[in-house]
């Protein structure tokens, strides 16, 4: 204990040699005092609401839908042309893209709903020590405001020299007000479905105490190139190429955390 009456501070002596200016040694005793500092106590250190009563949680997700009518249609053309120069090639493959983009802007696509998406030319290798040959290629992908004329489009683009149909889409032009609908649907299921869980456990009250929203399923339908043959619904566009769209949705998924009060 030191003279201050704290059994945690011991004095520790360290010996020094300093050089005198005289050229002796002198011994410089120092004294210092090492000092301990206990910890608080581990119940201490735990904050007041470790104690209180847990509120019963539930978290869950839920999947909110909406119907959608498609307003729009992508559609994709190519044409391709070989030729014993990439030139010749190529300007055939200009020739008949121009016929094809007169054709979809008389069947009613707007020239700002025309978007080239590809445009190539490569070497062709015949067996047999053939001379080579190249084939060019073009690809444009044309917006129709009017989806019941998609069949007509298609025919179109093919009298006036497409050789393929690379691309068929159905979109909603605005999805937000269908996102908003699927939302409010989400959030209906996800009370009835806490409501259930509060009946069934006896509570009288809930509240939604926590909601996180993942990404929303914007409807559209086609991505690919597969054209579905029908006449059920587009009957009236006989004799013409007859498309229908699948059933079309606007999609929020939520993760929600409700808490239950007796």
């Amino acid at each position: 204990m030191n003279p201050h009456g704290d059994p945690l501070a011991m004095p520790l002596q360290v010996a020094l040699r300093v050089p005198r200016e005289a050229g002796g040694m002198r011994i410089l005793a120092v004294a210092l005092a090492v000092v301990l500092v206990p910890t608080l106590a581990a119940s201490q250190a735990q904050p007041p609401s470790a104690n209180l009563p847990q509120v019963p949680r539930l978290a869950f997700s839920v999947v909110g839908e909406a119907p959608a009518e498609p307003d729009r249609v992508a559609v994709g053309f190519m044409v391709q042309n070989e030729a014993p120069t990439a030139g010749a090639a190529m300007e055939q493959s200009a020739r008949e893209m121009a016929a094809l983009l007169a054709a979809l802007r008389r069947h009613g696509v707007k020239a700002d709903d025309i978007r080239t998406t590809g445009l190539g030319v490569h070497v062709i290798r015949h067996p047999d020590e053939k001379p080579v040959t190249y084939m060019a290629s073009n690809t444009v992908r044309a917006r129709l405001a009017e989806p019941a004329r998609v069949g007509r489009l298609i025919d179109a683009g093919f009298k006036a020299g497409a050789d393929n149909l690379t691309q068929l889409r159905f979109e909603v032009e605005d999805p937000r007000p269908l996102v908003i609908k699927a939302r409010r649907d989400a959030l209906a299921q996800a009370e009835e479905t806490a409501r259930e869980y509060a009946a069934g456990g006896g509570f009288r009250n809930m509240r939604l105490v926590q909601v996180s929203e993942g990404q929303a399923g914007i409807p559209r339908w086609g991505d690919g190139t597969g054209v579905v043959v029908t006449g059920s619904r587009m009957a009236a566009l006989a004799p013409s190429t007859q498309v229908m769209a699948d059933d079309m949705k606007a999609t929020v998924h939520l993760s929600v955390v409700y808490e239950f009060t007796r």
